[in-house]
């Protein structure tokens, strides 16, 4: 599935397996697989993490773990992208299990390299594994030996929806915005949008698909009233990647955070009545 992978991630790639074919621990290299926006055919270098997910047969050693330390210290001495590599070393007897069911793993994350720790396992992370994995070495995705079902994907996006975002959206809420540097609101609270965006299309379609797609399918599907927000986020997540002038639909970038909570506050009502209702 080459075709899949932007010709200017190909050289770090495959620099990143042959060094992971020195390693000590190489035969108990499974497979290695990316996900995230470049599974979804949506990545782009100015915006998007380099996911990826290498599963092993067996935990490392603490010595292991060190040569994976200086693996990833190797890897971005030769190419300047390898500080967007985020992923994490799962064993096969974990694949499809949650973090609190697994032993602490080694994972890189904002040009960082942890040798024992937790951090994006959910099933979200299996079912693009499973269903939209691009397969760089090992046996394809959809033929590890776990199961992740579309009823595991909504739980998975109706907690996130109705236990993180709920507490978030009421953090958001409380927040003195006049103490936010405006550069860091405007691009948290755009994340914010798509990210709700990408969970209600997940919640109405069983289909996961990347934030921008989503962003746009909110353009054609939510009430009127959201649609400046919407074009709005979509215009600074454009500006992030240099290709628009600078404009914008609000008249400040506090008003802008303020109607993103409103957006953020009626997705979660709207959920919760339809979990009343028994959707």
């Amino acid at each position: 599935m080459t075709q899949r992978i932007p010709s200017n991630l190909q050289p770090l790639l495959d620099t990143y397996g042959q060094l992971l074919a020195r390693t000590s621990f190489a035969d108990d290299v499974h497979g290695i697989y990316l996900i995230g926006s470049l599974s979804l055919g949506a990545y782009e270098e100015q915006t998007s993490d380099i996911d990826f997910l290498t599963v092993l047969t067996r935990e490392l050693n603490e010595e292991e773990r060190g040569e994976l330390a200086e693996l990833h210290t190797s890897l971005h001495a030769q190419h300047h992208l390898a500080a967007k590599m985020d992923g994490m070393y799962v064993c096969l007897s974990d694949l499809g299990r949650q973090n609190e069911e697994m032993r602490p793993y080694c994972y890189a994350h904002e040009g960082v390299f942890h040798s024992a720790g937790y951090w994006d396992i959910n099933n979200v992370t299996w079912w693009l594994l499973k269903h939209r994995a691009i397969n760089i070495t090992g046996p394809e995705s959809a033929t590890l030996p776990f199961q992740v079902t579309e009823e595991d994907l909504l739980a998975t996006m109706s907690y996130n929806l109705n236990g993180y975002w709920s507490r978030r959206i009421r953090e958001m809420e409380q927040l003195d915005l006049d103490a936010v540097p405006e550069r860091l609101m405007r691009m948290e609270t755009a994340d914010a949008v798509l990210t709700l965006c990408r969970i209600t299309y997940t919640l109405r379609e069983r289909e996961v698909i990347s934030k921008l797609a989503a962003l746009h399918d909110a353009l054609r599907s939510a009430e009127p009233r959201w649609h400046p927000l919407l074009r709005e986020t979509q215009f600074i997540r454009e500006r992030s990647a240099e290709r628009v002038p600078e404009r914008s639909e609000f008249a400040s970038t506090k008003e802008y955070a303020t109607v993103a909570c409103d957006f953020i506050r009626s997705i979660i009502d709207a959920d919760q009545r339809a979990e009343e209702g028994g959707r």
